[in-house]
């Protein structure tokens, strides 16, 4: 198994025109979800901080490799993703 570990440190990106609200997005490896419809900044303003993490565990077998897919919210056109570091 791998650990796989993602930082967020939302920030406020109205001046390049990147509304949090539309900061939507899932995360899946292979065929498993680990983030569906996720938000960084509503995560952030309910826990009280500004910067987190979420962790999981992935199993990978020596010979296969690990991939991370990342994709935009398709109820909102303008939806965007932003991860401030990957652990592995």
């Amino acid at each position: 198994p791998k650990f796989v570990r993602l930082h967020f440190f939302p920030s406020n990106y109205e001046v390049q025109n990147f509304s949090p609200s539309d900061a939507l997005f899932s995360v899946s490896s292979g065929p498993y979800s680990l983030l569906r419809n996720f938000s960084a900044s509503l995560v952030a303003d309910y826990l009280g901080n500004r910067h987190f993490f979420k962790e999981f565990c992935v199993v990978v077998e020596d010979n296969q490799r690990l991939d991370l897919t990342f994709t935009p919210g398709t109820d909102r056109p303008a939806a965007y993703a932003l991860i401030n570091g990957i652990e592995i």
